[in-house]
């Protein structure tokens, strides 16, 4: 799973209490990621492994599609070309979902 977003990063909620864009995107990332992992009476809901988003741990969680693209060209293994093939967009806006898709292509 990978998460994506292509503000320009500068921004804040305009919430009751105002946080920076990337706080509030990986606390959504977060979130989602809780929800999928919930436990149920019938076992965990889905396995979700987020090492496997770029540079693994070391990377942020939520990523800008300007970063993930450059990524892309510059420092993806071989095998992270080849998952993008099966990756789709599950959830987000259409401009972004787009705009993955034409990553996607040229990767």
């Amino acid at each position: 799973m990978v998460f994506l977003h292509d503000s320009d990063g500068q921004g804040s909620t305009d919430g009751p209490r105002p946080i920076d864009t990337a706080v509030f995107f990986t606390r959504l990332g977060q979130r989602i990621i809780h929800l999928l992992t919930a436990v149920t009476p019938t076992g965990t809901l889905y396995e979700v492994d987020m090492r496997l988003r770029p540079s693994g741990n070391s990377g942020l969680l939520v990523t800008s599609l300007k970063a993930f693209a450059e990524y892309q060209r510059q420092n993806a293994w071989t095998w992270e070309h080849q998952a993008l093939v099966r990756a789709r967009v599950v959830a987000g806006s259409e401009t972004l979902a787009e705009k993955f898709s034409q990553l996607r292509a040229i990767s």
